[in-house]
């Protein structure tokens, strides 16, 4: 009820608040002609070359053969907004002697380490390219789609596998976490190599449908 009086109070502050004299207050969004707001010009004005937004975000996977919830996830790695044992650490949900890496290799988890720099997950990198990552995330997801050439095709793939790799690694964290359910590397490549068959195939799928269309 206080929020809503609130909400009345303040409503009734500003009805008699006029930005302009004799024009009628209205939302505009100035990233398109008409005015309005659309996803796609939001989307373009994110992702435009020219624009800066900070790490991360002009590198943005939104991948449309993949559900919303997988695209939220990179979203939100990217953000470093991830349930990581230094942000719960950080949010005072975890104790100094609780934020070792669930993966048991003895480092600290953090998300540059738990999706690139563990030594325990470097393997199923180690699938699908020559070397394992190091470093930064955005660094190794540039180095990663770097993989398929110049063909945007080829790119997207990688995406796609790519994306397989850092969910499959969510999933399992959050079931040693949660289930304190031991998995081996052998079941987690599987379930990457599966994920990904799956999403590649949705892709090639939506191909056909725009060709024949």
């Amino acid at each position: 009820m206080l929020e809503e009086d609130l909400a009345t109070e303040c409503a009734s502050l500003l009805s008699n608040v006029f930005l302009q004299v004799e024009v009628v207050d209205r939302w505009v969004w100035k990233l398109h002609s008409s005015d309005r707001y659309t996803v796609k010009s939001a989307y373009n004005k994110l992702t435009a070359a020219d624009v800066d937004f900070g790490e991360g975000f002009n590198h943005v996977f939104w991948i449309k053969t993949i559900s919303l919830k997988v695209n939220i996830f990179i979203w939100c790695l990217l953000l470093n907004r991830m349930p990581t044992k230094d942000n719960l650490f950080g949010r005072h949900i975890l104790s100094t002697n609780d934020i070792y890496c669930s993966a048991a290799c003895g480092c600290i988890e953090d998300r540059d380490h738990l999706f690139f720099q563990c030594s325990v997950y470097r393997s199923l990198w180690n699938f699908f390219q020559c070397s394992a990552p190091q470093g930064k995330l955005l660094d190794n997801l540039i180095q990663f789609e770097g993989l398929g050439g110049f063909s945007n095709k080829s790119c997207l793939a990688f995406d796609i596998i790519c994306t397989s790799v850092v969910y499959v690694i969510c999933k399992k964290q959050n079931r040693t976490i949660f289930n304190h359910k031991a998995e081996s590397l052998t079941t987690l490549t599987e379930d990457i190599k599966i994920q990904t068959f799956w999403w590649i195939k949705l892709f090639m799928f939506c191909l056909i449908l725009i060709y024949i269309t």
